[in-house]
């Protein structure tokens, strides 16, 4: 028998706004695993008023994306619903537990962290409601997440937390314009965190930098440092304080540091960089590690759950950072093909089409089904 599965999606306005956003690729490729199972009828619920019918075509182009508006939810019997991009109202999600629905929150962000920051720090308005009533079956959560989130989630959401198996497709970069080039031997850095936490934000990936720069051995083989995703608005970033703390790094002083805004990563690269040196704090598995290394370009990160893509150095050893991006510096060009290799073999570990993979999750579905509901 079939089982219907529905997945929340925000759409953006552009196939591009699909890279801002982990969560809406998160939600697509783990539709196309659902669907490589061939044991589900997968349909994203959009809360879009408006819906461009050019960004359905480019995304049919490159998913099989079938979907309902959210106005229609409850003409439709799900099995199971996954909450990914937005939250039913409270009323909604008791009327389809009431239809025998199956709701399932599937948490693919930090957000001991995030909501911490909404707190303590931040003038934005607190969005995600946590409510008395237990409205979800499970939390499914990505490994990364496991440490800060489990039992903050478990808490907060009154169901059980499960940490599920990382999913992550190529499908969207896959072309030959984005794979790496080998140029000189003088070398361009980008970082590409987008400042809106401390789990990714510049500073720690810039200090990497800093390490090797100092190396009177590389620091002639480093022409630029691009710091992107950074605004000079004041609420969205403090660029003040931010040219305070760089002040005395030596790469500001010989004037080595350029800030820009948002770019696609793979643009970037194609265009102006040649290695990413990244830094995150309780995200060992970014999709950015995976996308630059599949396509071949260096990237020195601190990622330990995935050690084994592109250059890894451990945690906040920003002078093992500085070694690494020497290694990567001085020897990437001679090892560019043997490199692309390794990481292709060892990323298909989490490719909609492993065949592990999608065992665990036919396992994981088929155990929420069988399950008694929890009460509200």
């Amino acid at each position: 028998m079939i089982s219907k599965i529905g997945i929340t999606l925000s759409l953006p306005k552009t196939i591009d706004g699909l890279f801002t956003n982990g969560i809406r690729q998160n939600a697509l490729f783990f539709s196309e695993l659902l669907l490589n199972i061939g044991k589900y009828d997968v349909c994203f619920i959009i809360d879009n008023l408006i819906i461009d019918e050019s960004l359905i075509q480019e995304l049919r182009n490159k998913f099989r994306f079938n979907y309902i508006k959210y106005n229609d939810l409850l003409n439709y019997k799900f099995d199971i619903i996954f909450t990914f991009g937005f939250n039913f109202t409270q009323e909604n999600y008791k009327l389809t537990r009431q239809m025998g629905t199956k709701n399932i929150y599937y948490n693919c962000g930090s957000l001991y962290i995030t909501n911490s920051e909404w707190c303590l720090f931040s003038e934005k308005e607190y969005t995600f409601a946590y409510e008395r009533h237990n409205y979800f079956d499970e939390c499914w959560n990505i490994p990364q997440s496991t440490n800060t989130n489990h039992y903050y989630i478990k808490t907060l959401l009154r169901c059980d937390v499960i940490e599920v198996p990382f999913i992550w497709s190529p499908v969207l970069i896959n072309d030959e314009k984005n794979k790496y080039v080998k140029r000189s031997s003088e070398k361009s850095i980008v970082i590409f965190e987008p400042n809106l936490s401390m789990v990714k934000w510049s500073f720690p990936a810039l200090l990497v930098c800093e390490n090797a720069y100092r190396d009177k051995d590389i620091g002639n083989k480093i022409d630029k440092v691009y710091i992107t995703n950074i605004e000079t608005n004041e609420r969205a970033f403090n660029f003040k304080n931010f040219n305070k703390i760089v002040m005395p790094l030596d790469l500001k002083k010989d004037n080595k540091l350029s800030i820009e805004g948002r770019y696609n990563s793979l643009y970037f690269m194609s265009k102006y960089t040649d290695i990413v040196v990244s830094h995150t704090w309780e995200n060992g598995l970014n999709y950015l590690y995976l996308d630059i290394a599949w396509m071949g370009w260096p990237i020195v990160h601190n990622g330990h759950f995935c050690k084994e893509v592109g250059y890894y150095y451990d945690e906040f050893n920003y002078e093992m950072g500085g070694n690494v991006l020497k290694d990567a510096i001085l020897n990437h060009d001679e090892n560019a093909e043997e490199y692309l290799l390794k990481n292709r073999l060892y990323i298909q570990k989490y490719l909609p089409t492993n065949k592990e993979l999608k065992k665990q999750y036919e396992t994981l579905i088929s155990n929420c089904l069988s399950s008694t509901n929890n009460s509200l």
